[in-house]
């Protein structure tokens, strides 16, 4: 009588840990200044060290050859907009949706609105096919609701249309300049390593 009401709804321990997984890996991409550490059943599954460097972080996930691969999207400014992160080229462009994050505020989303606005910024993809990305977005607070969702991977954005148009040009500029055989865009300013303490 006093199981908790979730637990019906659990499936086998593989796939939740996968989900536990999924989880830190997605924190960890979103904060590459602190050190993640994942242990199941007393055997560690991974072990990311803080680093300033993102590109770094992201290869203790995807590989250091698909990250050395990745293009530094040009940094965006726009309305209480940042749009910053890497991406690969259409040449690069995957069947599934495995290499496409995005990050708001520091937080894991899915949005429909920026999912049209990085399409429209590669000029479009070809049906089945879907870009590689790591995308930060840096919003103003007051100009995003993100309770609209109980898990809160959805949000709304009180102005798309300025959202939509930073996403727009940082893509498509990044695009233009490695197209045209520019220099890589420069790293962006270091962020020191944060220390957590955890209290058990």
């Amino acid at each position: 009588f006093n199981t908790p009401v979730r637990r019906k709804f659990l499936k086998s321990d593989d796939t939740e840990f996968g989900h536990i997984e999924h989880q830190l890996r997605l924190h960890a991409l979103a904060f590459p200044q602190v050190r993640f550490i994942l242990v199941k059943d007393g055997t560690v599954v991974f072990d990311v060290p803080a680093t300033t460097d993102l590109r770094q972080r992201i290869s203790e996930f995807v590989g250091r050859d698909t990250a050395s691969a990745l293009l530094r999207i040009k940094p965006t400014h726009g309305a209480g907009v940042q749009v910053s992160g890497f991406l690969m080229p259409l040449s690069e462009a995957r069947r599934n949706r495995r290499l496409q994050f995005v990050f708001l505020n520091g937080r894991p989303i899915e949005d429909k609105i920026v999912a049209r606005a990085v399409r429209d910024g590669y000029g479009g993809f070809p049906t089945g096919l879907h870009p590689a990305l790591f995308l930060y977005l840096e919003v103003d607070p007051g100009l995003v609701d993100v309770n609209v969702h109980p898990a809160k991977r959805e949000v709304r954005f009180r102005r798309p249309s300025e959202l939509t148009m930073a996403i727009i040009e940082a893509v498509a500029s990044t695009l233009a300049h490695h197209a045209r055989g520019g220099a890589p865009v420069p790293e962006p300013p270091e962020r020191k390593p944060v220390k957590l303490s955890l209290i058990h």
